[in-house]
């Protein structure tokens, strides 16, 4: 409904074309050269791959290094918000949406080894360097990498490397007239053109409270495999397979011990005795 809303008013308070702000010039300046080094259809496949799989190992290294999601998360909330005034409608849109997902991947990847981390990064970096090579286009850093403003045009390359991937991947967009409109307009509609990141947070953070659940997150199996190795988790199984096996279990169906009595009448005899509860309990909290 929110969304509903909020996009009625941009249509009725915002004429068909809304103005460019200095920012908006500056980036439609920068798209423009980007397109001409990224002409290639190969190219531009490769860079949607290799782009976001860069990003990717930088964020997943801060959370790795930092053992949080929290600082991730807020870069990436903060500049999708910085691109807001700068960038058309649907690049900023796709932006957002790419930026959330790309936090929340890394979520799950800051687990990965420092080796692992390496391998991403460098495919991610390089195999931009690899599309150029092999489509035969030079690379955009290439045009001002002999100037002295060099680590300026860098950083600002950089900053905007994930919008210039989406936009290349389009037919040109013109640049918006010099219409006025509603100030009002113009910030619903780029609040609006930001709700894919809230969207995505959203279900990232309902499925870890258990009311969604995406497919990769489906337990395949309970059982958990694997090897103790320490003297105390190797003598704690060890008594609770005596006991078990003192109990006299049947050879033909499987046989169960409630840790703790679900109602008050449960015979005891169907309960783990107190030393084999202490060593089971022991076993599922060690590391």
């Amino acid at each position: 409904a929110v969304l509903a809303c909020s996009g009625y008013l941009v249509y009725a308070l915002a004429p068909l074309k809304q103005p460019a702000s200095s920012a908006e010039a500056q980036y439609f300046e920068l798209s423009a050269k980007f397109r001409q080094f990224h002409q290639d259809q190969t190219n531009i496949f490769f860079h949607l791959i290799t782009t976001p799989l860069g990003v990717l190992s930088v964020m997943s290294l801060v959370n790795k290094i930092s053992r949080t999601t929290f600082i991730v998360n807020v870069v990436a909330v903060v500049y999708a918000i910085s691109l807001a005034d700068k960038l058309p409608p649907h690049i900023l849109a796709l932006t957002s949406l790419a930026s959330g997902g790309i936090a929340v991947a890394a979520q799950s990847t800051m687990h990965l080894s420092w080796l692992q981390h390496l391998f991403m990064f460098l495919v991610g970096y390089f195999g931009q360097d690899a599309a150029h090579y092999f489509t035969g286009e030079q690379t955009f850093q290439s045009s001002y990498q002999q100037q002295q403003d060099f680590l300026q045009l860098l950083a600002e390359h950089t900053y905007y490397l994930l919008p210039l991937v989406f936009d290349s991947t389009m037919p040109t967009t013109e640049m918006p007239s010099t219409a006025s409109t509603s100030w009002m307009a113009v910030t619903l509609s780029r609040v609006l053109h930001l709700m894919p990141m809230v969207v995505v947070f959203a279900m990232q953070f309902v499925s870890k409270d258990g009311a969604m659940t995406f497919p990769w997150q489906f337990q395949r199996s309970r059982v958990l495999m694997v090897k103790l190795t320490e003297p105390q988790d190797v003598k704690d199984l060890a008594a609770i397979r005596a006991w078990a096996m003192a109990k006299g279990p049947s050879t033909k169906t499987s046989t169960h011990w409630w840790f703790r009595a679900p109602k008050p009448e449960t015979p005891a005899s169907q309960c783990l005795e107190q030393e084999p509860k202490d060593a089971f309990d022991r076993i599922a909290k060690c590391k």
